[in-house]
């Protein structure tokens, strides 16, 4: 039985030599910002354009992102799997997004299609986009991902 045990963990101390840690990929969320409630913490903070009715919104991360860009997106195709082809331009961008500052923006949702998103490189270096949208179900905010 010893030499099970020792064979089993000479084979996992094999296994994890040469692998490198991966770090966690960030956890991007939305939500609606209470701005009495952040006002007096720290937070970068952005206006889009646009017209009334404003809405803001608070972009939170789990771990620091790089390269953060908020994006005007424009449909121009759907899919028959329901995905979007966006026309994509850049409305705003910061270096840095830490988990204990986080982004407010201040907008206008146009009616159902996405008109906005967020483009961003993780902490391993991929670079994600995704597309922002209120759920019909609930009126929570989503975000989607998007190539």
């Amino acid at each position: 039985m010893k030499k099970i045990l020792a064979a089993a963990a000479a084979l996992m101390m094999l296994c994890a030599c040469g692998k490198e840690d991966k770090p966690e990929p960030a956890n991007v969320i939305v939500e609606m910002a209470d701005m009495n409630a952040i006002k007096d913490t720290p937070h970068d903070e952005c206006s889009i354009e646009g017209s009334e009715p404003r809405t803001d919104i608070v972009f939170r991360t789990s771990t620091e992102i790089t390269d953060v860009h908020v994006l005007g997106l424009a449909v121009k195709e759907t899919q028959a799997d329901g995905s979007f082809t966006f026309a994509v331009h850049d409305l705003y961008s910061q270096e840095t997004l830490t988990p204990d500052s986080p982004l407010v923006v201040h907008l206008t949702f146009f009616g159902d299609l996405p008109s906005y998103g967020i483009r961003y490189t993780d902490n391993d270096g991929t670079v994600k986009q995704k597309y922002l949208y209120i759920s019909g179900k609930d009126g929570s905010l989503v975000l989607e991902d998007f190539e």
